[in-house]
């Protein structure tokens, strides 16, 4: 974080420099009023004039400073969450799968929303606030020495004793913040399943259900966030109270030496004039240093994140071997299992030397897509062996550009066409207009279609258009193995035949195909049928 605000740090700079100007002048303005108060008693008209014009040109100065110190550090607080937010996804692309799926998809998205809000609000804007603060302080501290040192020293005493009332709750304070974010995190978590999945609620009336176990997490979350806020309302209650006590006392002192004849009336109205600024900062100095103290928790989290560790081993990715080419695929006596006591598989062994179609066959729940899973690195073996080349997948650097799976089902982002099927690469044309009409997608195979954007979800194409479109992004990426998983899964039989017939031709990947049913009428030939 630090580091960011370092490569903007001309915007601080420029801001902390404006504010301390915008300081300066306001301190200045209780002087000029107690001035033109002793110039009013004095009757000294052309001094009175003098001194108005003067407190009208420091209003104005004011203001255009305030301005700036507004403008650059604002500009330097969005260069900084800017690449914040890009460094964030930077990281979140450089995981690997086995890494990510450790994570609820819901947690990411708490920590780009959520704690990047916090960090905005409890960090830049309290230090914005800070900053104004600080200065204003120092010139009040310098103004009141030179009225009277005995009253600044007591005054600063008595006026900053309640900016230390948050320090006092800081454990308090920071555990609630944890307790906080922990149910709003669960909270994120469990709306995004219920929005993920309502069909299914709606299709088996089941939201009168959810909406009972929604209101028991709501009201879980409402009674943490209203101790979390009662803690905040007291802490500034606590800081108001005690700065009204301490304005109190500094009036007593104040008066006591206008009665020893060592404070003048023009002096005391600068002086309390500048204290009454001071108090209303005081409250504000406990408010951000409590948002500061509570702040720590979401960027400890969030550095956290940009810190972990992502290799599989717990080595470096640099450490790992990188492939060039395929040249054998093997799995020698591999066993998996979920729980200990239940195998998926065991003992599966598999030699692939030779480029072509492999199949993968098997009932449900038989482990055919684990094993595939397995290759791509995305969970360990119980016990065996998968090696690329003779290097375990786990070893090698650059596995998921070697590999591409095919779902069943389709994902595609809200672009055009072309972008999705191309995955944002540069693809060959005639290739993928060639690929397009051979799995007779021909209503696709121009320009004007290509560069039409796409419907949430793919809601524009039916499921067998949308099998299709999926195959064509599989074919379309160079990757020397190909997993096709139930690519003839809950679709019409000419879908079947034309996905089966361009698959068939492909003799330059390693193509496992994955189905717990061959179709009767598809005639396919496979180097080698593995049954499980």
């Amino acid at each position: 974080m630090w580091k960011l605000c370092l490569k903007h740090k001309k915007f601080f700079i420029l801001g902390i420099f404006f504010i301390l100007l915008t300081s300066f002048i306001q301190i200045s303005f209780e002087f000029l009023k107690g001035f033109i108060l002793n110039a009013a008693f004095a009757k000294d008209f052309t001094k009175l004039v003098r001194l108005s014009f003067l407190f009208f040109f420091a209003f104005m100065a004011k203001a255009y400073t305030h301005f700036l110190y507004t403008r650059f550090y604002f500009r330097g607080k969005i260069s900084v969450l800017s690449h914040l937010r890009q460094n964030f996804i930077t990281r979140l692309f450089e995981l690997t799968y086995p890494f990510f799926i450790k994570m609820d998809k819901a947690e990411y998205l708490f920590k780009y929303t959520k704690e990047l809000d916090m960090v905005e609000s409890g960090l830049f804007q309290s230090w914005y606030g800070l900053f104004q603060i600080i200065f204003e302080v120092i010139f009040a501290f310098i103004g009141l020495c030179l009225i009277n040192y005995k009253l600044a020293f007591f005054s600063f005493i008595l006026l900053f004793l309640p900016a230390l009332v948050p320090k006092l709750i800081e454990k308090i304070l920071s555990r609630y913040q944890e307790l906080s974010m922990d149910a709003d995190r669960t909270h994120l978590s469990k709306v995004s399943e219920w929005i993920r999945n309502f069909e299914v609620i709606k299709n088996y009336s089941a939201a009168g259900k959810v909406e009972k176990v929604f209101h028991r997490d709501n009201e879980k979350l409402y009674a943490i966030h209203l101790k979390s806020d009662s803690l905040y309302i007291l802490g500034q209650s606590l800081s108001k109270l005690l700065a009204q006590i301490d304005l109190l006392g500094i009036i007593a002192v104040s008066a006591f030496f206008i009665v020893k004849g060592k404070l003048s009336v023009g002096a005391l109205i600068i002086a309390v004039g500048i204290m009454e600024e001071l108090q209303s900062q005081v409250i504000y100095i406990a408010y951000y240093i409590q948002r500061l103290l509570v702040t720590k928790v979401p960027l400890h989290s969030l550095n956290s994140f940009m810190k972990s560790e992502i290799s599989q081993e717990g080595e470096s990715l640099n450490q790992q071997t990188r492939i060039d080419r395929v040249k054998e695929i093997s799995f020698t006596e591999v066993s998996f299992s979920y729980m200990e006591d239940k195998k998926v598989f065991e003992n599966i062994s598999l030699s692939v030397m030779k480029k072509g179609l492999y199949l993968v066959q098997g009932e449900s729940g038989s482990g055919k897509s684990t094993l595939m899973n397995l290759l791509l690195n995305y969970a360990k073996p119980d016990s065996g062996s998968i090696l690329i080349n003779g290097i375990c997948v786990s070893e090698i650097a650059n596995l998921t550009n070697l590999v591409t799976i095919f779902r069943q089902e389709a994902a595609f982002f809200e672009d055009t066409l072309r972008k999705n099927l191309a995955s944002y690469q540069a693809v060959d044309e005639e290739e993928l207009m060639d690929i397009l009409e051979k799995l007779r997608l021909n209503q696709f195979a121009n320009k004007s279609a290509l560069d039409k954007v796409i419907l949430k979800n793919g809601e524009n194409f039916s499921g067998g258009e949308a099998r299709r479109l999926n195959l064509v992004r599989s074919l379309l990426r160079k990757s020397d193995i190909l997993i096709l998983d139930e690519p003839f899964a809950n679709i019409d039989e000419d879908t079947i035949n034309i996905i089966a017939e361009i698959i068939q031709t492909i003799d330059n990947r390693y193509i496992f195909l994955i189905t717990h049913q061959l179709p009767s009428k598809v005639k396919m030939i496979f180097q080698t049928r593995l049954s499980m």
